[in-house]
């Protein structure tokens, strides 16, 4: 049946590279095993500068389509955000000042 809005999104797959012999496959069988397999990238973004990363953060995990939390508690999302976000902020913002003050995903997205 049909998926209904706003709820998540599952994936499965039967094809684990790592055991997967194609000398037992037909030719045909092969082509098929291999064109049914798909990625899919996604890009959250990130903060362009060190001043960026408590907003990003907050963003992050106030968007209940990135983090979903129990239903109990989705009122308090935001608030949730907030202080992980400004616990979280120092720290990532040293990680970024060791690349060079923020994400390249811009950068790298756009080449």
């Amino acid at each position: 049946g049909r998926r209904a809005r706003g709820q998540p999104i599952h994936a499965a797959t039967t094809l684990d590279p790592s055991t997967f012999n194609s000398d037992d496959l037909s030719t045909e069988e092969e082509s098929s095993a291999y064109t049914n397999v798909g990625v899919l990238l996604l890009n959250l973004g990130g903060p362009e500068k060190g001043e960026d990363v408590e907003g990003f953060l907050y963003n992050l995990f106030a968007d209940p389509d990135i983090i979903r939390l129990p239903a109990p508690l989705s009122p308090l999302q935001s608030t949730i955000a907030a202080f992980i976000s400004k616990r979280r902020a120092p720290k990532s913002r040293a990680a970024y000042e060791s690349i060079g003050g923020g994400s390249p995903i811009l950068k790298y997205s756009n080449a």
